[in-house]
């Protein structure tokens, strides 16, 4: 339950960040520190790198367009690093899944409640926040899932898995001629296409994560400030008190003075 501030991308990292103009150089120091260059350190993995790299260019971007400090930019680089890596890890998430882990890390950094959340976004951040990055990522999360997705192989080693193993392949050396057209379909179909947008049932479901989590963002909010207003008032009738009973003890002194 570690918050995020710091953790990918250090101050001193940040403080490098901000002196550097150059796409190219952001980009390198950006991948550097989130991990990106060891998770896709494999040769046939460069294109993976540097489309990932361009996502975190263009989010510093829209960091620095909103005037963003280095704590905010920091926190917001780890928590969409880590979105990105739940939705493209076996097994392969949900929307909703995805959305949830965002909006939980999103939420741990928005409301000061120690040690349950802090505040680093204010609502007007949060508000951004998930626009953009719904925008610019969610939007396409299947084409996401498609290019990072990690493939998983299973191995079956017991021998009565090959033994099963074998007696189908041998069955299916013949093939029945109503079932040619249908292997014929089959190669047809082997191409990979590439996902497209959402879908008018995933658009649905996606606005109504998105009221869901407003929703939830200003019930907080509202708890916080009437938590610390109630706080506020009680402090101040605390003094109001002190003081009053200062006030008697003062007049008693002098009154024994002047006897």
């Amino acid at each position: 339950s570690k918050f995020l501030p710091w953790v990918h991308l250090s101050r001193h990292d940040m403080a490098k960040l901000f002196r550097v103009s150059n796409r190219q150089d952001q980009g390198e120091l950006i991948a550097s520190s989130l991990g990106i260059n060891d998770k896709y350190e494999n040769p046939d993995d460069e294109l993976k790198r540097k489309g990932l790299i361009e996502v975190f260019i263009n989010l510093l971007r829209f960091c620095h367009e909103h005037c963003f400090n280095a704590e905010k930019i920091s926190t917001l680089m780890s928590i969409l690093y880590l979105t990105h890596l739940k939705m493209t890890e076996p097994p392969l998430p949900s929307i909703r899944e995805g959305f949830n882990e965002f909006k939980s890390m999103l939420l741990k950094h928005s409301v000061e409640r120690p040690p349950f959340s802090i505040s680093v976004f204010t609502p007007k951040d949060v508000s951004i926040i998930v626009a953009y990055i719904t925008d610019t990522y969610f939007r396409q999360w299947r084409l996401y899932q498609f290019v990072y997705g990690q493939a998983v192989d299973l191995n079956l080693t017991e021998e009565k898995e090959k033994e099963e193993n074998e007696d189908l392949n041998r069955s299916a050396e013949i093939t029945p001629l109503d079932k040619e057209d249908e292997l014929k379909e089959d190669e047809d179909d082997a191409g990979e296409e590439i996902p497209k947008d959402f879908t008018p049932e995933e658009e649905e479901e996606y606005n109504k994560l998105l009221k869901e989590y407003s929703l939830e963002v200003q019930e907080l909010y509202e708890s916080r400030s009437e938590a610390l207003q109630s706080s506020f008032t009680e402090r101040l009738s605390k003094l109001a008190s002190r003081s009053e009973d200062v006030v008697p003890e003062e007049e008693a002194k002098k009154e024994e003075v002047k006897a």
